[in-house]
């Protein structure tokens, strides 16, 4: 399952995911969860919870088993996000 947005700008359409006027068209952003291989977990930052990764369900639609808050794609962009936030707090404590 590929969700996609994106548009293209300039003159032509966009090429697989892109539309729009554009010359050079543009591509579609791939969500966490579309190129995953099977090595992929979902993590809960909150209780350190780890879960294999279910393909086709992103891994903020799942709830941690043990406090049934939202998950996170380990190494994603959202998740590393988070973490550089977390040592931050930690590191000015």
């Amino acid at each position: 399952m590929t969700e996609s947005s994106g548009r293209g700008r300039g003159h032509g359409g966009g090429d697989d995911h892109g539309g729009g006027p554009g010359h050079g068209g543009g591509h579609g952003h791939h969500h966490d969860g579309d190129c995953a291989g099977r090595d992929a977990y979902c993590v809960c930052v909150h209780c350190g919870t780890r879960i294999e990764h279910t393909p086709g369900v992103r891994c903020i639609q799942e709830r941690c088993p043990e406090c049934g808050r939202a998950m996170l794609r380990e190494g994603s962009a959202h998740y590393e996000a988070y973490m550089k936030r977390r040592r931050a707090a930690s590191a000015g404590s």
